[in-house]
């Protein structure tokens, strides 16, 4: 489970949502594009939330681990979804430069990026 924080709201979400919503993000700002994604999330407190985000280069978005125990909560196909999104601007020639979460070399700075 990870903490995303989105403007001055935090909810919790499965750990592979929250990646994917973060990869999603920085491919739609590369891109400069926008959209709408509806989840359901956990607050703070482990209370329901439905929550719709309107990602685009404008987004400050951030996910962060959660020493939750609780249940993630149910998104369906949801990653998968938000996956065939990032592929679908790909194949447009779109937010290219976006690649998997994951630690990764920067090019430019030859330092690693823990930050990613």
């Amino acid at each position: 489970m990870k903490l995303i924080t989105y403007g001055p709201r935090s909810f919790l979400v499965a750990a592979d949502l929250a990646d994917a919503l973060v990869d999603y993000a920085a491919a739609l700002a590369v891109a400069g594009t926008g959209d709408e994604v509806a989840i359901s999330g956990l607050a703070p407190d482990g209370d329901h939330v439905d929550v719709r985000l309107v990602l685009n280069s404008g987004t400050s978005l951030l996910a962060e681990s959660s020493g939750s125990s609780l249940p993630d909560p149910d998104n369906g196909d949801l990653v998968d979804q938000v996956r065939k999104r990032i592929e679908a601007l790909h194949d447009r020639g779109l937010g290219a430069a976006v690649v998997e979460s994951g630690p990764r070399r920067s090019d430019e700075f030859g330092v690693l990026d823990d930050f990613a």
